[in-house]
């Protein structure tokens, strides 16, 4: 009797599971395609370019740090090549600077079935930085602090503490 209390409890849950599934709004169907992975750990590319001798005193290797330390204090840092990818890129010209994050997932074409990766969701920061490398980097980790808040609010109920669960 107690074992047919527990399966019949565990088919609750399950059927609720998909209930709430199958009635997302229009927002949460768009936040999963774009964000949701069941909180699978991410791996950053990063790329900089610079054509300003204007900033010194800021090394990719500042930047870098930015980026796998906000992931690594998540939990959301992956390694090797595997979607999905998380790029980074910081281009910086003259006074001016841009910072964007983009998450590529694997999606499927409907009409072909071919798999490819595919940016699902993005974040600009832009502005001058007046020769002071602070304004990078502040542009930069408010950038991945972003993606990293977003990520865990889609998937929070994959994530443990930040992390795959």
């Amino acid at each position: 009797m107690k074992a047919i209390a527990i399966a019949a409890a565990a088919l609750s849950l399950v059927a609720t599971q998909v209930s709430a599934q199958q009635h997302l709004t229009l927002e949460e169907e768009g936040d999963r395609f774009q964000l949701f992975t069941r909180c699978s750990p991410v791996f950053p590319t990063i790329a900089v370019e610079r054509s300003s001798p204007y900033v010194e005193n800021l090394a990719d290797s500042d930047l870098e740090e930015v980026v796998y330390s906000g992931l690594r204090s998540a939990e959301l840092l992956k390694e090797g090549e595997s979607p999905p990818l998380l790029y980074v890129a910081i281009g910086i010209l003259h006074w001016a600077y841009v910072v964007r994050v983009e998450l590529l997932k694997v999606v499927t074409d409907p009409g072909t079935d071919i798999k490819g990766a595919a940016t699902t969701w993005r974040t600009y920061r832009y502005g001058i930085h007046s020769g002071d490398p602070a304004f990078v980097i502040s542009s930069l980790s408010t950038a991945v602090q972003t993606f990293v808040d977003e990520y865990l609010r889609v998937n929070a109920m994959f994530c443990g503490a930040g992390g795959e669960s």
